[in-house]
């Protein structure tokens, strides 16, 4: 399969090239453990000299539009956009005066309970079977009416396979009915939309005060 990548390569075709690479990767990548072995194996095919060539600027022709249709792939703007949306949540919220918890910070001066924890990346870190003992744990933290922020890229999402090859990219993937299920089983209501490349599903689990119904439709956008 390389060698054949490697030839549409050469035949001009590196789109072509780049689909094929991640078609086949989404296929076989499953988990930590084959996505190290076909690291390695890239590594030791001659394509590892091309895939690894650095910034388009740096390779171009071929090589570079290789590169770019990667990157489109990979889904860069969704993961931006995550960024984007936990800034403007952190920044309403504090607009409101509302107690804020953004995990994986080192030094937090309030304490619980909190109006909003901001997990945004932290979701890719949780294996499926600790998902419901992980969103328990942070619910524990939300005032009634509070709201836990979460992202995490779809399992069925183009180029999952070729991203988890990628240094530093977040090791698990999951769903909003996975979400939802591990959520309805603390007492908690989700609401959630997709980014625009259908990649990311962006969550609110909601811990409902007394009397309220905030459920609502989820939506995609």
């Amino acid at each position: 399969m390389l060698d054949r990548l490697v030839d549409q390569m050469e035949r001009g075709r590196p789109t072509v090239a780049a689909h094929q690479l991640v078609g086949m990767l989404d296929a076989v990548v499953v988990d930590r453990d084959s996505a190290a072995r076909w690291q390695a194996a890239l590594m030791e095919h001659p394509i590892s000299e091309i895939l690894l060539a650095g910034s388009q600027a740096s390779c171009p022709g071929p090589c570079g539009a290789l590169q770019a249709t990667l990157e489109t792939l990979d889904y860069h703007a969704a993961a931006a956009l995550r960024q984007q949306l936990a800034r403007e949540a952190i920044s309403h919220a504090r607009q409101r005066g509302q107690t804020i918890l953004v995990l994986g910070e080192t030094a937090q001066a309030d304490e619980p309970p909190f109006d909003l924890v901001v997990g945004t990346v932290a979701l890719g870190w949780v294996a499926p079977a600790a998902l419901a003992d992980w969103i328990g744990e942070q619910a524990r933290q939300l005032a009634p009416g509070g709201q836990l922020l979460v992202s995490t890229f779809l399992p069925s999402h183009i180029g999952r396979g070729w991203r988890r090859l990628q240094a530093g990219a977040e090791p698990y993937s999951h769903d909003e009915d996975s979400i939802r299920a591990a959520a309805v089983m603390h007492g908690l209501v989700l609401r959630h939309f997709r980014d625009a490349a259908n990649c990311i599903a962006w969550c609110q689990v909601i811990r409902p005060a007394p009397g309220d119904n905030q459920g609502g439709p989820s939506h995609d956008q």
